[in-house]
């Protein structure tokens, strides 16, 4: 299902992807449900390192998206981003304040990964320390306790070419 969600400032949210079929993507968007004045954000898109979390940047918005107002915000055809099938990739959202984006439910999730030995599958994201600017070539360090699970994820949405 859907809902809202509402960004922490400070830190970088990792949603894992895994696409079905191969494409091309040159457009990163996101809804804004609730707005805070002068906010901003950041998308991009990272590889997995090997091991289940984000590591180097494939590319991301160049330009932050003005999240002032609510809707469908994008900031044009700034990306390109050639998607395998059966590859992991992690979306990254980066906040400059707490906005609300409409995002997807826990009970909407399908488990992706196992994280760690022992845990559960993951229904839900990482999240990292990051300072809000140009999003960082290398993912920020994932703090192992930072493991949202369960909790609603911002959704961000990709235009096929």
């Amino acid at each position: 299902g859907m809902t809202a969600a509402t960004m922490v400032a400070g830190k970088m949210d990792f949603i894992p992807f895994l696409p079905g079929t191969s494409f091309t993507c040159d457009r990163l968007e996101l809804e804004v449900t609730t707005v805070v004045a002068s906010s901003s954000v950041h998308l991009g898109v990272y590889a997995d390192t090997g091991s289940g979390q984000p590591g180097a940047l494939i590319d991301g918005t160049s330009t932050a998206i003005d999240t002032t107002t609510t809707g469908i915000k994008n900031s044009g055809s700034d990306v390109s981003v050639n998607f395998v099938a059966g590859t992991l990739y992690w979306l990254a959202i980066l906040p400059s304040h707490a906005v609300g984006l409409r995002a997807v439910t826990a009970a909407g999730q399908a488990p992706l990964l196992q994280i760690a030995a022992g845990m559960a599958n993951m229904h839900g994201f990482l999240r990292g320390t990051q300072s809000f600017g140009a999003l960082p070539s290398t993912a920020p360090a994932i703090d192992m306790s930072n493991v949202i699970n369960g909790a609603a994820f911002g959704l961000v949405r990709m235009r096929k070419q």
